[in-house]
């Protein structure tokens, strides 16, 4: 039988200071950013699978929420934004070959040229 881990990974920025023994609940959104497999040489096999935060939920104590920011870049907001747009789309264009090499020369042209 295989065994199956997700390994937790990141960061994420806080606005708040926190205090040594504060209680925290924690809801994560994030991304499947790597899967490793090992073998066990009895037929079953160890998957891990690496999760980085994108958006941290906090709540403390006395039921305060406190929101994180998106930690990721601006360059992979884009790319997950042009990665849902293909997945809408039901193109045959590969999307890192064809899909999002066009729509980001469409993109920047239109700001050079001041369309947006």
């Amino acid at each position: 039988m295989d065994t199956k881990y997700i390994k937790l990974t990141g960061k994420a920025e806080i606005p708040d200071d926190l205090e040594i023994g504060m209680n925290i609940g924690v809801a994560i959104d994030g991304t499947i950013t790597s899967k490793t497999e090992s073998d066990n040489n009895d037929g079953s096999h160890t998957k891990y699978y690496k999760f980085e935060p994108v958006i941290v939920k906090m709540v403390d104590e006395k039921g305060k929420v406190i929101h994180t920011k998106d930690i990721r870049k601006w360059s992979q907001k884009m790319r997950s934004a042009l990665w849902k747009e293909w997945n809408n789309v039901k193109t045959n264009e590969d999307f890192d070959i064809e899909y999002y090499p066009e729509r980001m020369r469409q993109i920047t042209t239109k700001i050079i040229e001041g369309e947006i």
